[in-house]
């Protein structure tokens, strides 16, 4: 019995979309490694001259999920007053957010969904927010909805233990978090499922803490996400298929098949240039036929240009604006823009779920903190999330416009940095450390020069002025 039927009878709920779910991880993540499906015969791989164990792909998986991943970035999550804002920082730094976002948005736009777990570090105090990916059929995490509301999420990981022998085996480890407690199993090799214990979650204002997961989805048809990349493995293959046929069109026109009819053709080898062949030294009667041939190659031009085609609709389908989809970076403005509107309308479309996921996990944190903590967190009614602007303006001009408005005095120093903070990915954190190291390298140069006299003291970096 596998672990996801297992999984099933412990819940008594009918698993089959998950699992049909984690068919597609599976399969979307061997093809954004690179394992695709072999499309060539050995005849074909001997032709073209491919060493044992390597197959012929060209992969552009991981382009279509970067080109999106690379543009969604979120600068900040804000409460609804300072005390809260204060400490959403502080626990979103300690939790190394820069990093974690961008694991999560690329998890979930190649696997389709991905998850949020928070927990609690004692020791610390403070909330943990830890990526766990999407259930592949062996490992990972998923989420089973009562309707909208998530019922229950489901962990499976493994482990090595020491098993009675001394030896080390790999054991199985189930975790299921509902609304009021968190059950834990393990499995050793063949061996059931047998439960660890059942641990009750805590009360919160007459409530139990629920289920401490938030789910990021990409392209979400009903309460789970899809893969950016599924819909074109398909064309992936095509493409592999071209450029064999491709690769075996350019060996064909090198080293040309050539045929003899009539007589031996196994003389020429050894032929150099200029060398008299004797095809047939006792001479030829009427009847008999003497040909020396070549085998014309495959259309080169047509079978690139197809190569072209499948690409150009894999970036289509994809809304992937990458100049490597395309013959040529040399076309007008006008027309990268136009490549771009489709990229930055399922960009907004992402960030549209993934706000909502950013704020339920700042909730899922005020309320885990509020329960284990010695120190509750400030009161927040409200989390703001904000992103880098994805807009088809270009950073160069977003630059160019601050430093003309800052010169002329129509921008203060802190404004200059607020306003160029989307193309550097500049937190508030990043600022005010950018504006305090300026502070300090200035009271630096103003010590080791005590006898200057100035007109006047140079202002702070934040001053208004």
């Amino acid at each position: 019995m596998s672990m996801i039927e297992e999984i099933e009878q412990l819940l008594d709920i009918d698993l089959s979309e998950q699992r049909k779910m984690a068919k597609t991880v599976r399969l979307v993540r061997k093809y954004y490694q690179g394992e695709h499906e072999d499309m060539l015969t050995e005849a074909m791989k001997k032709r073209l001259r491919l060493a044992d164990g390597h197959t012929l792909t060209a992969n552009w998986m991981p382009l279509v999920i970067h080109n999106m991943a690379s543009r969604i970035n979120v600068l900040s999550i804000t409460a609804d007053n300072e005390d809260a804002t204060r400490w959403a920082t502080q626990m979103l730094a300690d939790n190394a957010f820069p990093t974690l976002q961008n694991r999560v948005h690329t998890a979930a736009i190649l696997d389709g969904n991905a998850y949020v777990l928070v927990g609690f570090d004692a020791s610390r105090q403070i909330p943990t927010l830890t990526l766990e990916r999407a259930f592949d059929n062996e490992r990972g995490f998923f989420v089973v909805y009562s309707g909208e509301e998530i019922y229950c999420g489901v962990k499976v990981w493994n482990e090595l233990v020491r098993a009675s022998d001394g030896r080390h085996v790999l054991q199985y480890r189930v975790n299921l978090y509902f609304q009021d407690r968190i059950e834990r199993y393990r499995k050793l090799q063949n061996a059931p499922l047998e439960p660890i214990d059942s641990l009750s979650m805590p009360i919160l204002n007459g409530d139990f803490l629920g289920v401490p997961v938030a789910h990021f989805k990409n392209r979400p048809l009903d309460v789970y996400g899809k893969s950016e990349i599924e819909p074109v493995i398909a064309l992936q293959d095509m493409y592999n298929r071209g450029l064999a046929s491709w690769l075996s069109t350019i060996e064909t026109a090198g080293f040309p098949n050539r045929y003899a009819v009539g007589w031996d053709a196994s003389q020429l080898e050894g032929v150099a240039p200029g060398d008299w062949i004797i095809v047939a030294p006792n001479g030829v009667d009427k009847e008999q036929r003497i040909e020396l041939g070549m085998i014309q190659p495959g259309d080169l031009a047509g079978t690139q240009a197809a190569l072209k085609g499948i690409a150009r609709i894999i970036s289509n389908i994809t809304s992937t604006a990458a100049p490597e989809f395309f013959e040529s970076d040399s076309v007008s403005g006008d027309a990268q823009i136009a490549r771009q509107t489709a990229l930055l309308g399922k960009c907004q479309a992402f960030q549209m779920n993934a706000v909502q996921s950013w704020a339920q996990m700042m909730d899922i944190a005020w309320n885990v903190q509020a329960a284990y903590g010695t120190t509750p967190p400030p009161d927040c009614e409200r989390w703001g999330v904000e992103f880098s602007g994805i807009g088809i303006r270009r950073e160069s001009e977003i630059v160019a416009s601050a430093v003309q408005a800052y010169s002329t005095g129509a921008l203060s120093r802190r404004a200059f940095l607020e306003a160029v903070r989307a193309v550097f990915n500049l937190t508030p954190v990043d600022i005010e450390r950018i504006l305090e190291e300026r502070n300090q390298e200035i009271q630096t140069e103003l010590d080791k020069k005590p006898d200057m006299l100035m007109a006047s003291p140079p202002k702070p970096l934040d001053s208004e002025e």
